[in-house]
């Protein structure tokens, strides 16, 4: 992980969301597997944005999943706080496990001097 400072007021999401995606990870990657790896990564690519992204190696989701359209409070309020407070995108692809990438910019409130 790259070290990035942000305000309290984006690392507080942030870490509600990577919650989240651990949390689900534990839940449901490897439900026959006795164990496995969950990669987190954290940095800031070449437009200055930051990268978020977890991954595991697990059994993956459905192919017919449609996150945007699940009914389970975790994945909703998870697009939320992704897409409305920190103003970012969230993509999933499913590929030797599940790959969950969140990008945003890091200049939604300016900074107190």
């Amino acid at each position: 992980m790259e070290s990035i400072s942000v305000l309290i007021d984006i690392a507080i999401p942030c870490g509600m969301v990577l919650n989240e995606l651990i949390s689900n990870s534990m839940k449901y990657a490897f439900p026959e597997k006795n164990s496995g790896f969950i990669k987190i990564t954290l940095h800031r690519n070449n437009e200055g944005d930051i990268e978020l992204t977890v991954s595991d190696n697990g059994v993956g989701i459905r192919q017919d999943f449609d996150f945007r359209n699940d009914s389970k409070l975790g994945m909703n309020t998870m697009i939320y706080i992704v897409e409305n407070q920190l103003n970012g995108e969230l993509n999933i692809s499913n590929n030797n496990g599940v790959h969950f990438s969140i990008r945003f910019k890091d200049d939604l409130y300016k900074r107190r001097v």
